[in-house]
């Protein structure tokens, strides 16, 4: 089982109740409603053991995709995915799950700025809808329009 804390460590529980550390982000910024807010497991996980987290860091919230050893305590490698997310104390909200398509679903609070989730410009107050590499699904409703190819549905607070 794997579980977050909202400072930051993604932790892996064994099947013997030990609690093993493997991700420890150094950049997570722990502060009102931000910090470590959803966390994720490739489908594939067995074979590619990709974990996925959205965070707040020093400057902004992002998606990160950790390539992961669980067996040996706190190696991992990171990439991020999604950067840019505007943070706040307040409406920082982020959850990524994969859904049945096989992709990444990835939603984003308004970070406090009540314009961001009709603005197309924002990746904030959005469903994101991206590929487990953080590329833009050639089937998301607004590619090749304005704002970014990500965001499968906008408005939301």
């Amino acid at each position: 089982m794997f579980f977050t804390e909202r400072p930051g460590p993604v932790k892996l529980r064994l099947t013997n109740g030990t609690i093993n550390p493997i991700v420890m982000p150094s950049d997570v910024a722990p502060v009102g409603e931000a910090g470590m807010m959803g966390i994720a497991v490739d489908p594939n996980y067995v074979s590619n053991n990709f974990i996925y987290a959205c965070y707040t860091a020093g400057s902004d919230n992002r998606v990160v995709r950790y390539h992961v050893n669980a067996t040996q305590n706190g190696t991992y490698a990171a990439t991020v995915l999604v950067q840019g997310l505007s943070k706040a104390n307040f409406h920082d909200g982020c959850r990524v799950r994969f859904g049945p398509d096989g992709k990444l679903w990835v939603t984003t609070g308004d970070g406090g700025v009540g314009t961001h989730p009709q603005n197309l410009d924002s990746l904030n107050g959005k469903v994101l809808r991206i590929n487990s590499d953080g590329t833009a699904p050639a089937d998301n409703p607004f590619v090749g329009q304005a704002g970014d190819d990500r965001v499968y549905t906008y408005g939301h607070r």
